[in-house]
This record gives C-alpha cells, sequence and structure tokens, in this order.
C-alpha cells in the first residue's frame, strides 16, 4: 500500500468483549428462542460495533486519491469477510445438497450472500426470519452481512464526498450533520415501515441504516474522550443482558433500547471497572475474535441438524463443540492468513482461490445441485396440492365463457344451476377443494373458487344469488394470533388490530348479503403441528438420517381451545359473530378433525396433514366433507 495510506488505532479488547457477548447470544437464541427470546438482538450489538470501528478505519486512511481511499477499504472489508464466507458457503452448500433433494432455493440466497444482496433476496421471498422454516435455510443469517455490506458500499464514497466539499476542520464536523440527518430518516423509516410490512424493516439497509450510523457518529465524538467519568457500565449491561430476555414483539422498542445501551456501554466500560476486566478476560476475548466465523457456522451446523438429526438435549453439547471447532479453525486458518497477507503474489493467489471457490458454489446450484442427494428420493414425493386446472368440471366451461369478468373460478356446475357454494380464503382452502367437490355433488350444489384473506369486496357480492352458500376458510392463527410459530410478515405486532379489521369488514358483508338470504359458514381454525415444519412428526418424510428427529407429533385439543388454548380468543369472537347474525353459522373444524380430544397428525397410517397447518386430500375428503355435509344437514342450512 502507498506510504500516504497510514492506519494508527488503538485497539479496545473490550470491544471484542461485547462482540463475544453479542455472538453468544445469538447462539443461544438459535438453539433454544425459548431461553433467550431477545437473543437475536446480538446482531444489532455487531452493528453498532461495525459501525464505530470502519469509521475509526476510515479516518485513520490518509489518501489524496479516490480510488486508493475507496478501493483500500474495500480491499480491507473483502479480505476481512468474504474468505471465511466463501468456504462456509461452499461447506454448507454441500452438506444441504446431500440431505435436501432440491436446495436451489437455499443455495441461491447463499449466492446472492457473496454481492451483499441476501438480505433483499430473503425480503422479496417474504422470508419470516423468526418462523420455523427459515431456519432450515443455512444462508439466511448472512441477512447482516447483505446490509452491512450496502453500508459498506456507501459510507466511503459519502466520506470522500464530505472531504471535497469540507474544509479539512470541518470534515468532522459536516460529517456528524450528514450521519445524524441520514439516522433520523432512518429511525423514522424504520417506525413507519414496521408497522405497515415489518420484515421490511428488518432486513432492508435503508431501515437499518441508523443503528451501524450511531455506531459511526460514536466514535466521532468520542476520539478526544473515550470514557465517561461516572462508572455506569454494570447497569448498562445488565439492561444488554435484560434486552436478551424480552420477547419478539417488543421489536422495534427492543432495537433501539439494545443500541443505545451499546453506545452507553462502549463509554462506561473504561480500563479498571469491573466490567471492563469481565468484557477483557482472555477466553471472552477470544470467543470476541471468533465472533464473525461463530456467527457464520453456528446457524448451518443447527440448520443441516434440523434436517438430519434435530436438535434435542443430548446434541447439543455436541452441536456446540462442532460449530466452536469449525469457528476455531475458519479463524485461524482462513480469516487470519487473508488479513496478513498483502504482497502482490499475495493478492493474485487469493484472488484466483476465492474464484475458485465461488465456481464450486455455482456448479451446485446449476448442474450438480440434485445430483448429490443421499435420500431415497422415492419417499420424497409430497402430497400434491389440489390442481384447479384438474378439478375444474366441464360443465364450468359455457358458464365461464358467458362470464369472463368473475371474481371467482367455476369448479363445478350443477345442471339445475340452483345454488352456488363459494369456497373463500387462502390456501387452508385450497386444501379443501376436494373434499369440497364432493360436498357441492353430494348437495347437488354448484362450486365456485376464491381465493382471499379478508372478507370479499362488495363488487364481489354482486355475482352471488339467493340462497347462495358462502364458505369462509383461513388460517387464523397465521395472522391474527400474536408469537404464533409463523406469523404473516406484513401484520406482524398489529395482529389483534388487524383482526378487529376483518371482524368489522365481515359483519358489514353480513349484513349485505342477509338481504337476499345468503348463508356465511365460518371454518374454525384447524390444528397445527409446529414440529412438521423441520419433517419431524411420525408419518412424513422418513430418510435413514433423519429417523432420529421423529416424534409422535399428536397434541391434546385443549392446547388450542381451553381458556388458555392458542385459539380460545379467536374462537370466542367468531362464537360471538355467529350468535349475533341468523345468516352465519360456525363450523368446529376442530372438534371435526380431532379424535377423542386428541389431535392426531396421522390416523390409520393416513397422513391427515401435508404439512404443519394444511390437511391433505384425504382429510379433506374423509373427514372434512362428511363433517360438513353433516353440518349443512343438521343446521338445516340447505333448506
Amino acid at each position: 500500500m502507498a506510504s500516504n495510506i497510514s492506519l494508527q488505532k488503538k485497539y479496545r479488547p473490550e470491544i471484542d468483549g461485547l462482540r463475544a457477548i453479542a455472538v453468544l447470544a445469538v447462539i443461544i437464541n438459535h438453539f433454544n428462542p425459548n431461553l433467550l427470546p431477545g437473543g437475536f438482538l446480538g446482531v444489532d450489538i455487531f452493528f453498532v460495533i461495525s459501525g464505530y470501528v470502519i469509521t475509526q478505519s476510515i479516518l485513520s486512511t490518509k489518501s489524496k486519491n479516490f480510488w486508493k481511499f475507496v478501493s483500500f477499504f474495500y480491499e480491507k472489508r473483502i479480505k476481512r469477510l468474504l474468505p471465511a464466507l466463501i468456504i462456509y458457503i461452499l461447506v454448507a452448500s454441500i452438506l444441504i445438497c446431500l440431505f435436501k433433494e432440491d436446495a436451489s432455493d437455499q443455495i441461491k440466497t447463499g449466492l446472492l450472500s457473496l454481492f451483499g444482496l441476501s438480505n433483499i433476496d430473503l425480503f422479496w421471498k417474504s422470508t419470516d426470519y423468526f418462523a420455523e422454516s427459515t431456519s432450515l435455510n443455512p444462508f439466511a443469517h448472512t441477512w447482516s452481512l447483505g446490509v452491512e455490506a450496502q453500508f459498506y458500499f456507501i459510507y466511503p464514497i459519502l466520506i470522500w464526498l464530505i472531504k471535497l466539499k469540507s474544509k479539512t476542520q470541518k470534515i468532522n464536523r459536516t460529517l456528524f450533520v450528514v450521519l445524524i440527518s441520514l439516522s433520523l430518516i432512518s429511525i423514522i423509516l424504520n417506525i413507519q415501515i414496521y408497522y405497515r410490512n415489518s420484515m421490511a424493516a428488518y432486513f432492508l439497509m435503508p431501515t437499518r441504516f441508523w443503528e451501524i450510523s450511531l455506531g459511526c457518529l460514536f466514535f466521532l465524538e468520542i476520539r478526544k474522550k473515550p470514557y465517561l467519568n461516572i462508572d455506569f457500565s454494570i447497569y448498562i449491561l445488565s439492561g444488554i443482558i435484560t434486552c436478551f430476555f424480552l420477547p419478539i414483539s417488543a421489536i422495534p422498542f427492543s432495537n433501539f433500547l439494545i443500541v443505545f445501551l451499546t453506545l452507553f456501554l462502549l463509554v462506561s466500560a473504561k480500563e479498571g471497572t469491573k466490567i471492563y476486566s469481565v468484557l477483557t478476560n482472555k477466553y471472552i476475548i477470544h470467543v470476541g475474535l471468533l465472533s464473525y466465523s461463530l456467527y457464520l457456522w453456528h446457524w448451518g451446523i443447527l440448520s443441516i441438524s434440523k434436517l438430519t438429526i434435530g436438535v434435542h438435549w443430548w446434541t447439543i453439547p455436541i452441536q456446540s463443540l462442532l460449530i466452536f471447532c469449525c469457528a476455531f479453525l475458519s479463524y485461524e486458518f482462513i480469516e487470519k492468513p487473508f488479513r496478513r497477507d498483502g504482497s502482490f503474489f499475495s493478492k493474485w493467489r487469493s484472488f484466483i482461490s476465492l474464484t475458485l471457490f465461488s465456481s464450486a458454489i455455482f456448479s451446485l446450484y446449476l448442474p450438480f445441485k440434485e445430483k448429490l442427494y443421499l435420500g431415497n428420493t422415492s419417499l420424497n414425493n409430497n402430497e400434491n396440492w389440489p390442481n384447479i386446472d384438474n378439478l375444474v368440471d366441464s360443465s364450468c366451461i359455457e358458464k365461464e365463457d358467458q362470464n369472463t369478468k368473475k371474481k371467482s373460478i367455476c369448479i363445478y356446475q350443477n345442471k339445475n344451476n340452483v345454488r352456488t357454494m363459494f369456497f373463500m380464503g387462502d390456501s387452508h382452502t385450497l386444501t379443501l377443494l376436494e373434499g369440497a367437490l364432493d360436498i357441492s355433488k353430494t348437495t347437488f350444489s354448484n362450486l365456485d373458487y376464491v381465493e382471499l384473506i379478508f372478507p370479499p369486496e362488495e363488487i364481489f357480492l354482486k355475482e352471488l344469488k339467493k340462497e347462495d352458500i358462502m364458505i369462509l376458510t383461513i388460517r387464523y392463527p397465521y395472522y391474527f394470533i400474536k408469537n404464533w410459530y409463523e406469523t404473516y410478515p406484513d401484520y406482524m405486532g398489529m395482529e389483534d388490530k388487524y383482526f378487529d379489521i376483518w371482524v368489522d369488514k365481515l359483519e358489514r358483508i353480513i349484513k349485505i348479503v342477509a338481504k337476499k338470504n345468503i348463508k356465511i359458514i365460518l371454518s374454525t381454525p384447524t390444528p397445527e403441528f409446529k414440529d412438521a415444519i423441520e419433517k419431524k412428526c411420525n408419518g412424513q418424510i422418513d430418510q435413514w438420517f433423519n429417523r432420529l428427529s421423529k416424534k409422535n407429533c399428536s397434541l391434546n385439543i385443549a392446547y388450542f381451545n381451553s381458556i388458555n388454548g392458542k385459539y380460545f380468543k379467536i374462537n370466542k369472537k367468531l362464537q360471538q359473530l355467529s350468535s349475533n347474525y341468523d345468516n352465519l353459522y360456525l363450523f368446529d373444524a376442530l372438534e371435526n378433525l380431532c379424535t377423542n380430544s386428541i389431535c392426531n397428525f396421522v390416523s390409520n397410517n393416513k397422513n391427515l396433514y401435508r404439512d404443519d397447518d394444511h390437511i391433505s386430500n384425504y382429510a379433506a375428503k374423509y373427514i372434512y366433507a362428511p363433517a360438513m355435509i353433516k353440518f349443512l344437514q343438521e343446521q338445516k342450512i340447505l333448506n
């Protein structure tokens, strides 16, 4: 590097100690979120530290040449992050190809992480970071690297522009004003977007910018006086640890709290304090030095474990040891050598090595992605979803030709064309369609399918005629229950509000259709099995490598419908609605799918569910359909 570039830094060992606390919190949370619900906030600590460290690095770089200035920074970031990331992605890609027949979607996330884009990919896929299914993608955690990479891209350019426009003595002041302004905009964006699309606020750089930039601002302010005179560090560290026990529902408050506590800890934990001695303990510092590799490898090892043997009390010591061994090897033989080497030959050797490894990852994504699978592919033939094109009866063709602007899809048309049953809802309605076809034929009714979440718009009601029936089935817990194991990203944190809006809209629809003597049937939530996401339930795909993770997933019905049950609040509201309106009926799907108060995933060697929350074609035809026909007859809805 040219002599006009100098680096004069003062190493702060307590920062590595803080990194250790952050990464351990993240790892514990990913092993078991119930142990440390807010452990994921360790990533927010990393963001603050990152801002502090890169500002220290950039401002100690003296160069009058733009390309040397930015290339020096980018080179350091690449050498710091990319080698370990490439090796991790290559190894994890091979492993997931061994145990997942088609891992192209996951590998795509890994490939995009090499370009700092995995956070955008995850957002684009409407990924819920806290959903169980996300833990099966060994590259989902690279979203945070994407946020940092995008920040790193613009930050040195921003500083260079400020240098061009400002006098030397005013550079820091101008940078401070610019960063504080951008941080305020980012905070406002974060708050505004979170309540509209929580995963956009979680994954995207503009809504995370403030966390890194506050670390930058912090460095600018404390260079002359890095510590407070009063020692509050023990209280601040206690506050940080308390944050790790806050529930997910505490977002975004918990994000703001952890960021500001981190800033205060950095300015409070000076040499001679008890917290400084804790943070600079040699073992804690060593964990801090391993933090990047620990962060990379822990998620992948847990993700592959969930695809194979699972995570149990007896596997945790083995998995923990494997995580630390992989992290140690990554740090000693990948991170450190690449950081140290600065010769021209070493740079070209590094470039060629990284290119070859990257090419290997691309080969897994393209020609070899399904060639490494160790399982029996014949066992992976999951039950097909009902295909609407295959279900549509020829009797519908003439009807559709005459009414091309219909909001619903005709499935079956009775020749007498008396009443129509409109099966309405999300994928929980789609999975019922084979049973719905049996219901319509048995009751001599037409059958139409309407895809929606909220009750239909009033314009749709013009399609309805006297004595039609609307059957509404959606996945209520996903949209309207706080802290459910999977949540609808757009409603996260506002589930109660959206349920109230949903109910209000339903009531308006009920009153409108009552004038036509149209009846509405609400189907209550069906049982859901969290463990089925990771294929843990008996009856799911049984490969040789996942047998140790199998279990009986049956649940007592009280888990859902008791006074403390998961569905109690929603079911109570639906019951109140049905008692208030003569044309509204409540079909208890839970009671009909659960036998003798037990909700089974498998019955008589038949899977009742295709996954964690959708009933199977078998259950739709042989349990749901007969129960609904009986319900229609007993309630005299067909009269």
